[in-house]
């Protein structure tokens, strides 16, 4: 007997369940005893408000992904892809998985 597909609400209950799950936060023993991190870049507010201002009155307007998400939002994109409805991106990379040495002789290198 075939198995049969969770349906798209249990989908969400696990992706749902997944993101209000509280993260483990690291400690230094998970990170590396002995290790030191300098964290040598910071933007302040200005610089980032700068960055989404130019990017929003340029000809091609642009936004860097880096706006759209947090650590919340990282976590919910994960559980997102996990839905059925996201299965563009899975059938792609399958695509790709397979006939990857055809579409490479299709396409070519490219100008020299």
């Amino acid at each position: 007997m075939p198995a049969t597909k969770p349906s798209a609400d249990a989908y969400a209950r696990r992706a749902l369940a997944r993101l209000i799950q509280p993260q483990p936060k690291p400690t230094i023993d998970a990170i590396g005893a002995g290790l030191t991190f300098y964290q040598l870049f910071t933007e302040d507010d200005a610089a980032l408000r700068a960055e989404a201002e130019a990017g929003l009155l340029a000809s091609a307007a642009s936004v860097s992904p880096k706006f759209f998400y947090d650590a919340l939002g990282s976590r919910l994109f994960e559980a997102i892809t996990d839905l059925p409805e996201y299965y563009p991106t899975r059938t792609e990379a399958a695509i790709f998985s397979l006939h990857a040495a055809e579409i490479a002789l299709r396409v070519g290198r490219g100008p020299r």
